[in-house]
């Protein structure tokens, strides 16, 4: 797996466009997706037909049940919870995917920009891989974008 997601972070780097740049960004996220993803969310979709009552009427009584949408009077879309589940995502490996990425992140804060401004930093949000910071400076010289 490390060297799919070190192939990406390169190409990521070294890509041209942003399309490029979003895409090896979207593969080593999916990757991370996967890992987290939560299979009890996972329902099945019956399409039914107004002709099809017993089939509605079984579906509806389920006790796997979960919702009815009804698009027009011929057509129905019922979805029911899986009946059975096999648990075969790697949840440990997002878990700590996040605690490695916060610790980096509060380490960074507090360990150089804390020390750097003091109170003149302040941590205004936060995300797995991003800060938004106010940072009050004396500007000696105008800055250049």
């Amino acid at each position: 797996m490390e060297p799919y997601i070190r192939m990406n972070t390169e190409l990521r780097k070294q890509a041209t466009s942003a399309f490029e740049k979003d895409l090896y960004k979207l593969m080593n996220n999916s990757v991370f997706g996967k890992t987290m993803e939560n299979l009890r969310k996972r329902v099945d979709v019956k399409l039914v037909r107004a002709h099809e009552e017993d089939k509605l009427r079984r579906l509806l009584a389920s006790p796997s049940f979960a919702r009815a949408n009804i698009f027009d009077d011929d057509l129905a879309a019922i979805e029911v919870h899986k009946s059975s589940l096999v648990l075969n995502r790697p949840v440990y490996v997002g878990m700590s995917i996040l605690d490695l990425s916060k610790t980096l992140m509060y380490d960074f804060y507090y360990g150089q920009l804390k020390n750097q401004y003091g109170d003149r930093c302040q941590l205004l949000y936060t995300d797995t891989d991003s800060d938004s910071l106010l940072l009050e400076i004396q500007q000696q010289q105008p800055l250049c974008y």
